[in-house]
């Protein structure tokens, strides 16, 4: 009696609620038809708590008051207001519930079949049997009312798509030294159509609705075990992204982040950098970068549909011990969705993504950091200690924004619009400023050249410091400061990415000259500055605008991005004469440098031609080198020989011979 006054008020509800929503729909070939649970509380607030506790029964009276209108639908649930779990949380007391988890896309299998109803029939009298399959094994009629056992005819068969995704709890939501934890789902039916795809894809952060299910494992001689596999059985996914986190902005945040905007630009700058990173003292312009590299230029499709990143990436050199980690700690606990990875434990798959066998053997997809970092920040401490060939893989995510898979048959993309903060340690563990920086950290160039800043972080003594460090972290200094508070501060950061400022014509003639003033060769051929410093500027003075809520970009922004640049131009890119010179950061081939490996190229050539054996020795190459005037340590020149082989592969070695590619 109850299950029909449950399948009346379904009716009831459809009727008066969703009748248009349904009939849409139908009309658009749609499979399901999906529920707000507040509108069904509004309606019967004790047919949504059964729901609940019961969702299996009442959704099959949903799914009658469906079919009892005429209607082939699927009824599925979208935003619980209870029952709402980290992904961490779930234990056996919710077994058949209806829960909600919110996390991020970790692995996705490729869309697989199985049975879910098969008919049977009595070779010996023709009677016939339907019986719904669940669990990994076929179940057969045993006996049939004429007397036969077993061996019956299979007429047809109900085949039906399925898939596996792993969500993992949200970065955000993990303490310091927790594992991060994950719970295996499945999608059944239409949700494993491809117009989904991007719901399900790898570093997706998404709301599910679903059952906790436990299912019996078994041992090899099928006994029947008493520990249970668990996994989300999902009846609705939706992606979530910072639009989430703009709705949940409060009148009074917003009077609160507004009041912070309606601050003297400067005052801005100096409150908003200093409440990033409050624990470290100093390093203002590097504040005012990373503050920057938060909110972000805008995104751009070319007229040829080429993506024009907005993301920012920025490199940190220096010293040890002058509180690089720290910096990127601060930012990976500010951003909601930041990654903090080890070049020492990482590896290049570990940090895009790879192919994974699932339970069944088949590859599932796997997201790597820079994808699960999806629309936020990814923090790469040390960097330099990750190997090179592992360092390749990141020069697509980097420039491209995506991640292409082509293996085993899968062909993917995946999305990582993901700002990169790199934090490296010189090799000697003290910077050099007289020597360029691809020679002084194990970075390949092809990794500094796509950072928009490289910035230095050095040693020196200063008696703040101490007092800061000794006055247990409080800015004692500047205590007329006013810190912005956590939470709002994230939240203005949020809410400014959302922003996208327009350039005028002047605006875009002021970076134009800038570009140019210093983008000419000098006399010498040393290149100042190149078209990616531009990029690095436009992007730089639309973050600035973002920063102050505005949609326009203005001759203040454009400052604030020229200092920024010019900061790491005057610490990094002068060279031993004064002269600025952009690849004694980027590239470190310097002018000086280049000079020398031509010459030493054309003495080996020369040497090479008179030789019968095709080649010379490292040691008579030097020799000649010398007697040639040139003034080379034999350390400099065995660095030179492994840049041309290594990372030119202008020249190779065998049998003890050098020889020319």
């Amino acid at each position: 009696m109850e299950e029909v006054n449950n399948i009346e008020l379904f009716e009831n509800f459809f009727q008066d609620f969703y009748i248009d929503k349904i009939q849409k729909a139908v009309t658009y070939g749609k499979k399901s038809i999906y529920i707000k649970f507040s509108d069904l509380s509004i309606f019967n607030s004790e047919l949504a708590n059964n729901l609940l506790d019961s969702p299996d029964i009442i959704l099959n009276c949903a799914l009658d008051a469906l079919s009892n209108l005429k209607f082939n639908l699927i009824p599925r649930i979208t935003g619980l207001t209870t029952n709402i779990y980290k992904v961490k949380e779930l234990r056996a007391k919710m077994t058949d519930k209806l829960v909600q988890i919110k996390g991020i896309i970790k692995k996705t299998t490729k869309v697989k079949q199985e049975t879910l109803k098969t008919n049977f029939e009595c070779p010996s009298c023709g009677n016939t049997w339907s019986i719904h399959q669940k669990g990994n094994l076929k179940k057969e009629p045993r006996l049939c009312s004429c007397g036969r056992k077993g061996h019956f005819t299979v007429t047809s068969e109900e085949i039906g798509d399925y898939q596996n995704i792993n969500i993992e709890e949200l970065s955000e939501e993990i303490e310091t030294t927790e594992q991060p934890q994950q719970v295996k789902c499945l999608l059944k039916g239409d949700l494993c159509s491809s117009n989904l795809d991007s719901h399900k894809s790898p570093g997706t952060k998404v709301n599910v609705v679903g059952f906790y299910r436990t299912e019996e494992k078994s041992a090899k001689n099928n006994a029947k075990l008493l520990r249970r596999d668990s996994f989300f059985d999902i009846l609705s996914i939706e992606p979530i992204g910072s639009l989430e986190l703009n709705e949940n902005i409060s009148d009074e945040d917003m009077l609160k982040i507004r009041e912070f905007s309606s601050l003297p630009f400067n005052d801005l700058i100096v409150n908003l950098s200093i409440s990033v990173v409050p624990s470290v003292y100093g390093h203002d312009m590097i504040k005012l970068a990373l503050l920057l590299q938060q909110i972000g230029g805008v995104r751009r499709t070319g007229v040829d549909g080429t993506n024009m990143r907005g993301s920012l990436h920025i490199l940190l050199v220096g010293d040890t011990g002058t509180a690089k980690s720290q910096l990127g700690r601060a930012i990976k606990h500010l951003m909601p969705k930041a990654r903090y990875v080890s070049g020492k434990g990482a590896s290049g798959v570990g940090i895009t993504a790879s192919l994974v066998r699932d339970d069944d053997g088949s590859f599932a997809l796997e997201a790597g950091a820079m994808v699960l970092a999806n629309g936020s920040t990814l923090i790469m401490d040390e960097i330099d200690k990750l190997k090179e060939d592992e360092a390749s893989h990141m020069n697509e995510g980097m420039e491209d924004q995506i991640i292409s898979i082509s293996k085993s048959g899968i062909n993917a993309t995946l999305m990582a619009r993901t700002s990169i903060l790199a934090i490296a340690n010189p090799i000697f563990s003290r910077f050099d400023l007289s020597k360029d920086i691809p020679s002084q950290i194990n970075i390949h160039p092809t990794i500094i050249s796509r950072c928009d800043l490289v910035l230095p972080v050095f040693y020196n003594y200063d008696s703040n410091i101490s007092d800061f460090i000794l006055n247990n972290r409080t800015y004692k200094a500047n205590e007329p400061l006013k810190l912005i508070p956590f939470d709002i501060l994230r939240k203005y950061i949020i809410f400014a990415q959302s922003i996208q400022p327009v350039r005028s014509d002047e605006i875009n003639s002021k970076l134009r000259d800038f570009h140019k003033k210093y983008a000419q060769n000098t006399n010498n051929g040393q290149i100042r500055m190149e078209y990616r410093q531009l990029e690095a500027l436009i992007r730089l003075s639309e973050a600035s605008a973002k920063m102050r809520l505005s949609n326009i970009v203005e001759e203040c922004d454009i400052k604030i991005a020229f200092d920024l640049i010019m900061f790491m131009l005057q610490q990094l890119g002068i060279d031993n004469h004064g002269n600025i010179e952009v690849d004694k950061i980027f590239t470190g081939h310097t002018q000086k440098k280049k000079g020398k490996y031509f010459e030493i190229m054309e003495i080996m050539q020369s040497l090479i031609l008179k030789s019968d054996k095709g080649g010379v020795s490292a040691d008579d190459l030097y020799e000649v080198i010398l007697n040639s005037g040139m003034k080379i340590s034999k350390f400099e020149f065995g660095v030179l020989l492994d840049n041309l082989k290594m990372k030119e592969n202008l020249i190779y070695e065998t049998k003890g011979l050098l020889r020319i590619l």
